[in-house]
């Protein structure tokens, strides 16, 4: 089994420094809507377009068309988070302050957190309490957020999506290969969401089909991708609840794929949703399951998804998180299904590939 991965605390660090990262934490809510401000208004990206000569406040203020004050304060914070540099009256930008204007990574995930998260996160000690997504009721009435995804305001549902279509669309194509590496006549994708991946595998073998298994909510979305790349005729769409005793998945499928799906549940659910796959595979049958794992991630991005995993706490569902691999390979052994090889470095993002079948 293997040992879950721990990160080494930082080392030296002294007691103010550790209290002005404690400042730090305590104010972070304030200085995200700041930077927000920053870039919705143009100020950062004003910047970015002067940084070799630089821009002076009340130019920034003109162009912006915001007053000298916000100019002035916001200005202000951009310098001491280290987003700016002030010489000689001139602002000119940080590496940090490009980064957070220029990757769409970042910008994905301000605005998920931003039209998504925030104003539920003020739910999520009650969402620890009670093991149920507290703050999803500012968006509506229902048990989990994928119940709700196609209701949810406009620019909810778009940073939702963009969120979610990213980070796992950048590892398809490699992710594509190697599952089709078998020749599969059939694949089960379970919890197809937009049927992205499908799309990829359509596109890269003529003579493979699909059949998606997703909430009768998610289909139509996944059907519009389909028919709009006019390969519907080549897949098969399963309204399904994975989570109901009495779904059964059929037989059939020379390959079962799941991406970013099983971080949806919390362990007993997964426990239920893999069993219920063995169940359904043959001798044949090769099981992938696409994740980022937290203990395969470098430090940013192992923050990043112990963050989207607060996500699923008080907006998602109450009890799923993202997780480490040596949690899923025991959830695969308890399940009954074995591990034949963990493709590791999965597109940009540095997803894990875990190919299963039965023993």
């Amino acid at each position: 089994m293997e040992e879950k991965y721990r990160r080494k605390r930082p080392a030296g660090m002294t007691i103010v420094e550790a209290q002005s990262e404690a400042h730090k934490i305590a104010f972070y809510p304030m200085l995200f809507q700041a930077v927000r401000s920053l870039i919705n208004f143009g100020v950062l990206e004003a910047v970015v377009e002067r940084k070799k000569n630089g821009a002076s406040l009340p130019e920034l203020a003109r162009l912006c068309s915001i007053s000298d004050y916000a100019a002035a304060l916001l200005l202000d914070i951009a310098v001491h988070a280290d987003i700016m540099l002030l010489e000689n009256g001139l602002y000119k930008p940080t590496k940090l302050g490009e980064c957070l204007l220029e990757d769409k990574s970042v910008r994905a995930n301000m605005d998920f957190m931003h039209d998504v998260c925030y104003q539920g996160a003020f739910y999520l000690e009650e969402s620890f309490k009670s093991g149920k997504p507290e703050g999803l009721r500012v968006f509506g009435d229902w048990n989990t957020v994928y119940q709700g995804l196609s209701q949810l305001p406009p620019k909810a549902h778009e940073s939702w999506f963009k969120f979610d279509n990213l980070y796992s669309d950048l590892a398809f194509e490699q992710a594509a290969k190697i599952v089709l590496a078998g020749s599969p006549a059939l694949v089960y994708d379970i919890g197809g969401n937009t049927a992205r991946f499908d799309l990829t595998i359509l596109n890269a073998d003529p003579d493979v089909k699909v059949r998606i298994f997703d909430l009768e909510q998610q289909l139509p979305k996944a059907r519009q991708t389909l028919e709009k790349a006019g390969l519907m005729h080549r897949a098969e769409l399963h309204p399904v609840n994975m989570l109901d005793s009495e779904t059964q998945i059929p037989p059939g499928a020379d390959a079962m794929w799941m991406s970013q799906f099983l971080d949806c549940f919390s362990p007993g659910e997964i426990m239920g949703i893999l069993q219920k796959l063995a169940g359904a595979m043959g001798e044949n049958t090769r099981l992938f399951i696409l994740e980022p794992f937290i203990d395969k991630q470098n430090r940013a991005a192992a923050l990043s998804l112990l963050n989207t995993s607060l996500y699923f706490t008080c907006i998602a569902n109450g009890n799923s998180r993202m997780y480490h691999q040596c949690d899923m390979l025991e959830f695969l052994e308890r399940a009954g299904l074995k591990l034949h090889k963990a493709h590791q470095g999965i597109g940009r993002f540095n997803y894990t590939l875990l190919e299963c079948t039965k023993p």
